[in-house]
């Protein structure tokens, strides 16, 4: 994730930007809509979680430095994503995520300049 720096693009619809995400120090998230939170994913570290409105996002990085959406799941109970990839072992299932989601995003510079 690092060699893509912190500003990147976000486009819900897996083509036109619509929004972005700044990766800050302390695990601090800004985007276009509101402030949120990021972490890594111990298990895979391809993978970052990043919380916003109160959902969670699962991103995957891949080799061409862009992310997909793999999963994603609305904040109940504060049950997250985190303790069920813990509980339940899906480390090795990770990248069998189903694709179907199109969102993903890319590296930019001036993503979240004002």
């Amino acid at each position: 994730w690092g060699r893509g720096g912190a500003r990147w693009v976000w486009a819900h619809d897996g083509t036109r930007p619509n929004g972005w995400i700044v990766f800050c120090q302390g695990g601090l998230l800004q985007t276009k809509w509101m402030e949120g939170s990021w972490q890594p994913l111990e298990q895979d570290p391809a993978c970052i979680l990043v919380t916003f409105n109160d959902v969670e996002h699962l991103l995957r990085l891949d080799a061409s430095l862009r992310f997909r959406l793999i999963l994603k799941r609305r904040l109940e109970n504060g049950m997250s994503i985190i303790k069920d990839i813990q509980d339940l072992g899906l480390q090795p299932t990770l990248r069998r995520f189903s694709t179907a989601i199109p969102t993903v995003g890319w590296a930019s510079e001036t993503a979240g300049k004002r």
